[in-house]
């Protein structure tokens, strides 16, 4: 994941925090297209674009998307991302709270 593109500021439909870009993990075809996934980077929530906005993946989407091996590196990223900049982890491990928005 080396490329990213700003989207419209959309929200995190788990943590409420901002999100204004989505990293392209493979292919040229740069993100959001229906049906693309997007992992919050402060509590790692997916979500499926779909129609120009953001959703919960249904139960049967999770199970298509669970191994794959490119959402896991986006997760591993998102891990280590938070642990080098003081993410929500940090926060939580170091007993503050999050007032980040």
């Amino acid at each position: 994941m080396s490329d990213f593109v700003r989207t419209k500021r959309g929200v995190c439909l788990n943590c409420g925090k901002k999100l204004t870009a989505v990293g392209v993990v493979e292919g040229d075809t740069p993100p959001p297209s229906d049906g693309d996934l997007a992992v919050c980077i402060y509590c790692y929530h997916i979500h499926i674009f779909d129609g120009g906005k953001m959703r919960n993946p249904t139960v049967a989407e999770i199970g298509e998307f669970r191994d794959d091996p490119d959402l896991l590196k986006v997760m591993k990223f998102n891990e280590l991302y938070n642990a080098m900049f003081g993410g929500r982890d940090a926060d939580i491990r170091a007993g503050r709270k999050d007032t980040r928005s």
